[in-house]
C-alpha cells in the first residue's frame, strides 16, 4: 500500500506539472496574439526619434497611423496614449471611428510640442498605445520608441556644456575645427538643426575638421560627445 500511495503521490505532482506548463503556454500565447493580431499604432512620422532631438519650445506636426489587425471590425472611439518617463498624456482621439479587420487610417496632430511634465531631460522610452472607448479588453500592441529632449531651459542657456571643447571659426562657411581636451577626447560629434533633425554624424572625429559645405546658410547646433559627456555648442552657417 505505501508503495502504491507513493507511486499515485508522483503521478499526480507530474499531472499538476503537466497542467501548469499547459496553464502557461495558453498564457504566453494569449499575449503574443494580443501583439500580433490587435490594434496598434504603427508609424509616427515626424516625431523626432533618435538619432535626432526633440526640443521643448519647438512644435511639430506628427502623422499616426493606426492598424486593426485583428478579426474584430472597430466602430467607436479610440484614445491614443503616451507614456514617457516622466508622465503619461492622451495624444489624441478618433471619434466614430470605423475600422474593418485589416483596414488602417490615419491622423495629423497639427501641433505636438514636448513638456518637461511628459519628458525628462536626456534620453526617454516611448509607448504609444490604443484604447478602445467602452472596450477595455478589445486586443491592443504598444508602439515603442526612444526620443533624446533638451527642455527650454538649456537652449536659453548661452551654451550648453557638460564638457569643454572648442569650435571655431564661428561664424563658418566650408569648415568647423572641433579641439577637445586630450585628458577627455571625443568620440562623436553630429549637427543638429533648431528643430532637433540630425543632419550628420562624425564617427570618428579625426583630426578634428568637420565639412559643413553642404549644410544651407543658418543656425545649428553642433553637439560633441566623449565616453561618458556631452556638450553642445551653437554655430552660423554662412556663405
Amino acid at each position: 500500500m505505501l508503495i502504491f500511495e507513493i507511486i499515485k503521490q508522483k503521478a499526480m505532482k507530474k499531472a499538476l506539472m503537466l497542467v501548469s506548463i499547459s496553464l502557461l503556454a495558453g498564457w504566453f500565447s494569449l499575449i503574443r496574439a494580443q501583439g500580433s493580431i490587435g490594434l496598434k499604432v504603427t508609424q509616427m512620422a515626424g516625431y523626432p526619434v533618435l538619432p535626432d532631438t526633440a526640443y521643448e519650445g519647438v512644435s511639430y506636426s506628427v502623422t499616426l497611423k493606426v492598424n486593426n489587425n485583428s478579426n474584430i471590425a472597430i466602430n467607436g472611439g479610440v484614445n491614443i496614449l503616451l507614456k514617457a518617463d516622466s508622465g503619461s498624456v492622451a495624444l489624441t482621439s478618433f471619434a466614430g471611428l470605423v475600422l474593418l479587420p485589416g483596414d488602417s487610417t490615419t491622423t495629423l496632430i497639427q501641433t505636438y510640442n514636448f513638456d518637461t511634465q511628459t519628458y525628462k531631460a536626456g534620453n526617454n522610452i516611448v509607448v504609444v498605445w490604443p484604447v478602445v472607448q467602452g472596450a477595455p479588453a478589445f486586443p491592443i500592441d504598444s508602439f515603442y520608441t526612444q526620443v533624446y529632449f533638451v527642455p527650454l531651459a538649456s537652449l536659453n542657456a548661452p551654451e550648453v556644456e557638460a564638457i569643454k571643447f572648442a569650435m571655431y571659426p564661428n561664424p563658418a562657411t566650408s569648415e568647423l575645427k572641433i579641439v577637445a581636451s586630450s585628458d577627455e577626447p571625443l568620440e562623436y560629434v553630429r549637427i543638429l538643426m533648431p528643430d532637433g533633425r540630425q543632419m550628420t554624424q562624425y564617427l570618428p572625429l579625426g583630426d578634428g575638421i568637420i565639412d559643413i559645405r553642404r549644410l544651407n546658410p543658418g543656425i545649428y547646433f553642433l553637439e560633441a560627445s566623449s565616453k561618458n559627456r556631452r556638450g553642445v555648442k551653437r554655430f552660423i552657417k554662412v556663405n
